[in-house]
């Protein structure tokens, strides 16, 4: 049985992010509220300057570490920026508490780390593999701080200065934020803080990636990621090192091979490349006897090839075979022979991708942590959030895992990956997910790979680090804190900005990748009412002359605008108006340059890369549309299409002009992904067809078929003819085919697409993804014949395959009523929605899913003629009282596959298994409620035929017993 899934985690805010902006935004609207921090309200403590005067000593060790001379340093610089008083810096030579020697100065002493005269830090109970809890006391007379290490007495000096009202909300010279008094006093406390995750890393915040314009400094987030107290080892590792090191050139059998050719993967089943990584297990752990864990995995990137160590388990949200148990059982062998004279280390590993799923036939060691990374889940959503089924699905993962391993780590992703600057926030990630990570056994870290763009991320970012540090700590004052201290009296309409875009995505019936559904999630009305947000927060901004304000309301507007220019030309170029495409990326580039050139960067310059990627497809429309090249004949955003899993189609020349497409399916191209259509994880050929008719004038110019994006390959006929390919090789990219010669114009021209989509390249993407059109270039050709429509005709397979005759006797039977003919349905090629979560009655019925009928048509009749995989079918039915008893049945009467069913997100007991029958039964009365009910069916390997179709093919009922 499936258990309810828990979606209301919204730890305490419990409502939308856009109640507790609400919440937050009133109550910054109060002209008091919007001042700059101040210092912690009645502070009962000692003074450490008073009136302008230092009435406090920094005390030191003589032999203080680097870290507390930091501790030091940033206490003395923070003080300062406050109060205008520098503290002086005194070492404490003779152990003793007192600041004799500091001229001037009589007072209280803070004791920094060694120097306390107390041990104060003794009884902490450190996290494992980490020192970073701490104790600050504040006194009367004296303060101490120390934690169980120097990162820990280091981080107690940060809670100080925060208690004092210092925040640092983002990198640059307007990024820290400090009240302002000539007398400053702090609070009596003995405070012990002990961090929910040892490991707490924002990766790439500190660093960023790649070639850098001029100018940008690379590290400029290394204070701001050091004083959110960002610290922590990374467990997992791409590669497996091996002693002597293997060449793919001179030893290619250590390699596994695909069509022939050595990849980067190591053949793990080969004994020398275990010995070899023994070797080298052995050598590291001879240097570093106390080393906790080994780190290896697997190369970055595919190419794994077969294995008869793989245990036949698919990866539904990768599309390919799950190679976890290869590498488990490698894993085990490893430690093994290590741990004969090494008992305690274990093996970290990056788990994701297509090694993500827990091992189906091999036990791993209990000392191996995957470091669980959410590669190819939802990026959109967080677990909490109705269309957010794959994220629960991940934490049933992460369960798994948890039973077969003593300790995981959390790897996680808090960006869109593969976007170009567009709309984003991980307000509603962290908040939802960081303690949920928690509750299902996340221990050896949380690190979250990040985009550092300041101008959407730093409301998430500050929240993200204070959740690391404790995750039961209540976001709403911690998203108050930020703002009143960003924005000051523009606070409210820029929590009103980050809230309408936090609720967008959490809202959101869509979640392919990249930008493929952003034009739908942020439709032109939303940023329009963004936009005015922004103009409204700088208006007030402008008004306080505090250049700080004014500028970190400028850096969020940076970032929008180039989201806002490549959302414009994103909808101009799918509505086909392509010079306003054009110039609209082109303002992106501009505002992009912009935006990178700031301090802080508004946008992570690695995002140029993305942006880059729709060059070629606005461009080139553009070109082929003006000047003496003109449009020919627009293709339609609609096309019939048909599933063709596992490439059988061609063979029966689906493509020839006499094949009837009544059979075939509608599809969206530029106006819908695949995920928003039902088709999320299909993997396999997609076939297109549609009439074009153009013009006879253009019979002597030349013609070119221009595909604008397409996911991954394609090949194309004119009226059953192929057609020379003339450029084109790229996902995403333009393809072009020359079809001059090939059109009749006659009003009947066929166009047929094949698109193979084998792999997956983004979350669900597949075939025709953009504009397509025929273009005439300037040069004149010689009106030539074209060869005739070329026809198939008899003895290829027929998709016009009707409903069979059902013979059910329901005699002696109570027919409820009568499930409807069409359902909602989502491919599931493996029959997974028991796992994946398919049967969650939350997920919207909006976009995400297809429809079919079951009692009326056929899957060859709705497109699916050569797919043989499984579907998750749906239907919301509402019922009154009268309708349900507990002795509820499900009955249908034709069913071909394995079945399993859900009512309102509870799994059903089979009543009658069908399996040869193809009649089945489920007992549904429990279940059952007056109003709407979801009912779920998950139809795996249907093994379709001519006189078998697969899935539900014929009428459904709800009898009462």
């Amino acid at each position: 049985m499936n258990e309810k899934p828990t979606i209301d985690r919204r730890t305490v805010l419990r409502g939308s992010v856009a109640t507790a902006f609400a919440a937050v935004a009133a109550s910054l609207s109060a002209p008091a509220a919007a001042s700059a921090l101040r210092p912690a309200d009645r502070p009962s403590g000692p003074a450490l300057v008073d009136k302008g005067r230092p009435r406090s000593v920094i005390v030191v060790a003589a032999d203080a570490t680097e870290k507390e001379l930091l501790a030091a340093d940033e206490l003395q610089a923070h003080i300062e920026l406050i109060t205008g008083a520098t503290l002086p810096v005194a070492n404490d030579d003779a152990g003793v508490s007192g600041v004799s020697g500091v001229s001037g100065v009589s007072g209280v002493p803070i004791f920094i780390g060694r120097a306390c005269p107390d041990p104060i830090a003794d009884d902490l109970e450190p996290v494992e593999d980490s020192g970073d809890s701490f104790r600050l006391i504040v006194g009367r007379s004296a303060i101490q701080m120390a934690g169980v290490d120097d990162d820990g007495t280091l981080f107690a000096a940060y809670e100080l200065l925060e208690q004092l009202g210092i925040r640092w909300l983002m990198p640059g010279p307007h990024g820290t934020v400090a009240p302002e008094s000539t007398t400053l006093k702090a609070t009596i406390q003995d405070t012990v803080q002990i961090p929910t995750f040892a490991s707490r890393q924002m990766h790439f915040v500190d660093n960023y990636l790649s070639t850098l314009p001029p100018g940008v400094d690379r590290y400029e987030g290394v204070e701001w990621a050091r004083r959110h107290r960002l610290r922590g080892t990374s467990w997992n590792a791409h590669g497996i090192p091996l002693l002597p090191p293997a060449n793919r050139t001179t030893e290619p059998e250590l390699f596994m091979t695909e069509n022939g050719q050595p990849t980067a993967q190591l053949d793990v089943s080969h004994p020398e490349v275990l010995r070899r990584a023994i070797a080298a297990a052995r050598a590291l752990l001879a240097d570093n006897p106390d080393l906790r864990f080994l780190r290896m995995g697997p190369a970055d990137g595919h190419g794994f090839g077969t294995s008869d160590w793989d245990a036949g388990d698919y990866d539904t949200l990768a599309g390919l075979p799950s190679v976890t148990d290869r590498y488990i059982k490698f894993f085990n062998l490893v430690l093994d022979d290590v741990q004969q004279d090494y008992p305690d280390v274990g093996l970290a590993f990056f788990c994701y991708d297509t090694y993500m799923l827990p091992p189906v036939r091999e036990i791993p060691n209990r000392k191996i942590v995957p470091a669980l990374a959410p590669i190819n889940v939802d990026r959109m959503h967080s677990a909490a959030d109705p269309a957010g089924w794959e994220r629960r699905y991940f934490l049933r993962l992460a369960d798994r895992w948890s039973e077969l391993v003593d300790a995981w780590s959390y790897r996680g992703y808090l960006f869109n990956l593969a976007d170009p600057g567009l709309p984003f926030s991980g307000i509603g990630p962290a908040r939802d997910e960081f303690p949920l990570m928690v509750e299902h056994g996340s221990s050896e870290g949380l690190r979250v790979e990040v985009s550092a763009s300041w101008g959407y991320d730093a409301p998430a970012f500050y929240l993200a680090t204070k959740l690391m540090w404790q995750t039961d700590a209540n976001p709403v004052p911690i998203l108050r804190e930020f703002m009143t201290a960003a924005y000051g009296p523009a606070a409210a309409p820029m929590a009103r900005y980050y809230a309408a875009i936090s609720d967008a995505m959490a809202e959101a019936p869509y979640s392919a990748g990249r930008w493929f559904d952003h034009t739908e999630i942020f439709p032109a009305q939303l940023m329009t009412s963004l936009d005015d947000e922004l103009s409204a927060a700088e208006s007030m901004a402008a008004r306080t002359g505090d250049d700080g304000i004014v500028d970190r309301v400028h850096v969020a507007r940076l970032a929008f605008d180039v989201g806002d220019a490549f959302l414009k030309s994103l909808r101009h170029w799918r509505d086909l108006e392509f010079a306003e495409a054009k110039a609209e990326h082109e303002n992106a580039a501009d505002a992009f340059t912009e935006a990178v050139s700031h301090k802080p960067v508004a946008l992570y310059p690695l995002r140029r890369n993305f942006l880059n990627l729709f060059s070629d497809p606005v461009s080139q429309a553009a070109d082929r549309s003006s000047g003496a090249n003109q449009i020919a004949a627009m293709l339609p955003d609609t096309w019939s299409a048909l599933l063709d899993q596992n490439d059988d189609a061609e063979a029966d020349q689906v493509y020839a002009v006499d094949v009837p497409t009544d059979t075939w399916r509608e599809l969206r191209t530029r106006g819908g992904s695949w995920s928003a259509q039902g088709l999320r994880y299909y993997r396999g050929v997609m076939w297109y067809r549609t009439t074009v008719t153009v013009d006879p004038t253009w019979s002597s110019r030349k013609l070119t078929l221009w595909l604008g994006s397409l996911d991954e390959s394609a090949r194309v006929w004119v009226n059953g003819h192929e057609v020379p390919l003339v450029a084109g090789s790229r996902v995403f990219q333009p393809w072009e085919f020359d079809v001059t010669g090939f059109l009749h114009f006659d009003g009947h021209d066929e166009i047929t697409l094949k698109i193979t989509n084998v792999r997956l390249q983004e979350l669900g993407t597949g075939g025709l993804t953009g504009p397509a059109f025929i273009w005439a270039s300037p040069d004149v050709v010689e009106p030539a014949t074209a060869p005739a429509p070329y026809r198939r005709g008899d003895g290829y397979r027929q998709l016009d395959v009707p409903i069979p005759p059902v013979a059910v006797d329901l005699a002696g039977r109570h027919v409820e009523t009568e499930l409807p003919d069409t359902w909602f349905a989502m491919v599931d090629p493996r029959g997974d929605c028991a796992n994946v979560g398919l049967w969650e009655s939350v997920i919207p019925t909006e976009s995400l899913w297809m429809t079919v009928q079951t009692r009326s048509r056929t899957w060859p009749q709705q497109g699916l003629g050569y797919y043989q995989g499984g579907l998750a079918y749906r239907a919301d039915i509402r019922l009154n009282g009268s309708q349900i008893s507990r002795g509820s049945r499900l009955l249908f009467t034709r069913l071909n596959g394995t079945a399993r069913a859900w009512v309102n997100d509870h799994e059903l007991q089979v009543a009658a298994d069908g399996t040869t029958t193809s009649v089945w039964e489920f007992h549904a009365g429990p279940f059952l409620k007056a109003g709407t009910n979801s009912i779920v069916i998950s139809v795996a390997d249907p093994q379709p035929s001519a006189d078998r179709p697969g899935g539900i093919a014929g009428p459904s009922y709800l009898l009462r017993r």
